[in-house]
């Protein structure tokens, strides 16, 4: 009876050990999570925003908000994947155009 005594504290330390690697790589990530959906969004939204009155191609300043959120992030020590970074601009993008347009004087 006593090797499976000793067996489950061994599991039970093993459990621990691991349980703490968890942890410190949960510590790792999240910085880089943090840069989600709000702040992910409020850059892609601003980013798509300074481009608006910008005199070039729809896709160069998608490009170019793409490139700008991207660099915030970097400087910020963040990172997202250029997918997400992109389908936060598409949706920003998005959601501007589906504004209603401000009324022009007659």
């Amino acid at each position: 009876m006593s090797f499976f005594t000793d067996l489950e504290a061994s599991i039970a330390a093993e459990a621990k050990v691991l349980e703490a690697d968890i942890v410190k790589v949960a510590q790792y990530f999240k910085p880089l999570v943090l840069a989600t959906s709000t702040e992910l969004g409020t850059l892609a939204l601003n980013a798509v925003l300074a481009q608006a009155p910008a005199v070039i191609s729809g896709q160069e300043k998608l490009s170019a908000a793409v490139t700008s959120v991207s660099s915030t992030l970097t400087s910020a020590g963040k990172t997202a994947g250029l997918g997400l970074i992109e389908t936060a601009v598409q949706a920003a993008h998005d959601y501007v155009a589906s504004l209603p347009k401000p009324a022009t004087p007659a």
